[in-house]
């Protein structure tokens, strides 16, 4: 998944599964070290979508460390929930456990900080079938700090396309949270650069020379969008857009991974 391991680009029209094992296959040479939490992420997705055991492993590694910490970056609790969840070790069950808490009572979050404590408060009610903190949860997302530029928006939009399929599909959560997501990928569907298939950091217009094009801020908004029509929770429309950046952004220059301070 591009935005998850904070892609720039690639250069070859390669198809989406090669520039993914690609992607998940780099940053594990990368970032064998203090990896940022964003990119395991995209190499959870890997994961499930290749059945490659070393990114399991790999994954498996870092929460088991940050769980031998004791006090792990809320950033890593979806890792530790789901090492939980594969080997049932009840250290990581009493973290997570911790963190959801911890987490459920923070207002205002930034947006890098809400993707990392929304998506796993939406899982953590859903498989411990706590449906009553779905309203916090999605109070959570609508008090997301808006301030302007493209990432801000990706980071909002990939909360949004992570944390709403854990939401019970009755409801008033789920149906103002669905909401607040076609209205953010109509924004960004009137935002984007045809030419080059991409977004500029200036949210304000779309037009050459306003601003710089984004890859990394793109391919959050492209993951974004793409999962969305996936899942059934934006209209079949908004493949065309992902479609086109996606183009735009596999053609744009070699591919590298963005350092955990660009993301």
């Amino acid at each position: 998944m591009l935005s998850s391991v904070g892609v720039a680009a690639a250069q070859s029209p390669l198809s989406a599964a090669s520039l993914g094992r690609r992607i998940a296959d780099t940053a594990l040479r990368q970032h064998a070290q203090n990896p940022p939490a964003v990119l395991l992420n995209g190499l959870d997705a890997e994961w499930k979508n290749t059945a490659g055991k070393r990114y399991d492993r790999y994954i498996q590694s870092v929460a088991n460390a940050e769980v031998s910490a004791g006090n792990p970056s809320p950033e890593f609790a979806s890792q530790i929930l789901l090492l939980h969840r594969i080997t049932r070790n009840p250290a990581a069950y009493r973290i997570a456990s911790r963190l959801d808490r911890q987490l459920l009572a923070q207002k205002h979050l930034t947006a890098r900080a809400a993707y990392a404590a929304d998506p796993f408060l939406a899982e953590y009610a859903s498989v411990f079938h706590r449906d009553q903190d779905f309203a916090a949860i999605a109070a959570q997302i609508r008090h997301t700090d808006r301030k302007p530029g493209l990432r801000n928006l990706g980071f909002r939009l990939m909360t949004l396309a992570s944390a709403l399929p854990y939401f019970p599909r009755e409801g008033a959560a789920r149906a103002a949270t669905t909401a607040s997501f076609q209205r953010l990928a109509a924004f960004a569907a009137l935002r984007q650069d045809h030419a080059s298939g991409l977004w500029r950091d200036n949210l304000q217009t779309s037009k050459a020379g306003s601003s710089a094009l984004d890859p990394i801020g793109s391919a959050m908004v492209t993951f974004s969008l793409a999962r969305g029509v996936r899942l059934g929770l934006l209209p079949r429309q908004y493949a065309a857009v992902a479609q086109r950046a996606w183009k735009g952004i596999v053609r744009r220059a070699p591919l590298r991974l963005a350092a955990a301070n660009e993301l």
